[in-house]
């Protein structure tokens, strides 16, 4: 059974609208896996609870990857509220981002969430302060960057590491300069919602920012590869939580606005094949771009299904794609340092290449594979809106 085989059938396991076991056959180590490699085993471990036939060996299996999970984020309340505390008494309250927001305030529970890592929105203004706080409660930056030249490249600032603690990532926008998205961060300010975690102020996005950028962050920033499964049980999460309070006509808006339709419409698209009932057809429908190719649903689909954790070293097939997408991008690469820049490429990529035709052969396909994936979305994600 192939990869994406295997994560198929893990959805047909998930599915909210499955009643009964699936009829095909199961090998049971593969579905562990599967379910573990894509964060989803305490989903997994529920299923199987009330699903007939499963062997009682298989259960305890997956009560174990579940307990596992659960402990990844066991300290996030405590951790935050200290956080949260010091910023506070620099009059910082930020917003919580993705996996923070989500396990503690959408998803059932906060063990159904993992995160690598806690993502934080403060002011532009603020950011450099918010840096120095946590700095001097035992934070230490991952990498030398100025702020001034991360600001040139990216939306966050390098992640901030404490030993025995969940990393901290600060963003003081929500894309990078390349990405041309045209997020109101005022707006989103003023929409925000202030919640408590451990008797500490912080604030949210509200539903109709959030889902939009949970899809942006999925489609835009990574192409649908690299989290496995989990953006399509985020969505599902947030359209299960929110319910009829949603407003799909405001999602809408935003989505254009911000100019991530294209994005925010294939992740719902590919939702909808989950779970079927959870996003409006007339959304969809008023959302889709005028031409989508069979080609761009199969690729993000191939995407999210590929099982995380696949080791490529030094290959970003991200990068290689876009410029692949954007020969502009390629050509001013080279343009100024053309000698060194051809050396750094061929330093970074030609061990790899040559590896790959003399010995693994199955590792240089799945790059290539990915990375014509990676195409096929850049070129159609990167269109404007006023293109559709």
């Amino acid at each position: 059974m192939t990869s994406r085989s295997r994560t198929e059938q893990l959805l047909q396991w998930l599915a909210p609208s499955s009643r009964r076991t699936p009829d095909t056959p199961v090998d049971w180590d593969d579905l562990l896996a599967e379910a573990v490699a894509h964060t989803v085993a305490p989903q997994f471990f529920q299923r199987l609870l009330r699903a007939p036939g499963v062997p009682q060996t298989v259960i305890q299996c997956a009560m174990l990857a579940s307990s596992r999970q659960k402990q990844y984020v066991a300290n996030l309340g405590g951790e935050l509220k200290a956080i949260l505390q010091a910023l506070a008494a620099k009059n910082i309250t930020p917003i919580l981002l993705k996996g923070a927001h989500l396990a503690l305030f959408v998803y059932p529970e906060p063990g159904h969430r993992p995160m690598a890592d806690i993502d934080l929105l403060v002011r532009e203004s603020d950011l450099e302060e918010a840096n120095r706080v946590l700095m001097e409660i035992g934070y230490a930056p991952q990498y030398d960057e100025s702020i001034e030249v991360a600001h040139t490249h990216s939306h966050a600032l390098p992640l901030l590491l404490k030993p025995g603690c969940i990393a901290i990532e600060l963003h003081w926008t929500l894309a990078d300069p390349t990405d041309a998205v045209y997020a109101d961060l005022d707006g989103i300010w003023d929409r925000s919602i202030e919640v408590g975690v451990q008797g500490e102020r912080a604030r949210v996005f509200s539903a109709e920012d959030l889902l939009p950028h949970i899809c942006f962050h999925a489609g835009v920033m990574h192409n649908f590869a690299e989290k496995g499964l989990r953006p399509l049980f985020d969505v599902a999460a947030i359209v299960g939580h929110y319910g009829a309070s949603l407003d799909w006509s405001v999602v809408e808006a935003r989505a254009r606005d911000w100019r991530i339709e294209r994005s925010t419409w294939l992740m719902l698209e590919l939702v909808r094949e989950y779970h079927p009932n959870a996003i409006p057809e007339d959304v969809l429908q008023r959302m889709k771009p005028a031409r989508v190719s069979a080609s761009v649903i199969d690729a993000a689909r191939g995407q999210l299904f590929e099982r995380p954790g696949v080791r490529l070293q030094t290959i970003r097939t991200r990068q290689v794609a876009l410029a692949l997408s954007k020969p502009g991008v390629l050509g001013s690469y080279f343009r100024d340092h053309p000698v060194r820049r051809a050396k750094d490429v061929v330093a970074r990529y030609g061990g790899f290449v040559w590896d790959g035709l003399r010995r693994n052969r199955q590792l240089l396909g799945h790059v290539l594979r990915k990375t014509r994936r990676q195409f096929i979305l850049n070129a159609w994600l990167k269109k404007h809106e006023s293109a559709l």
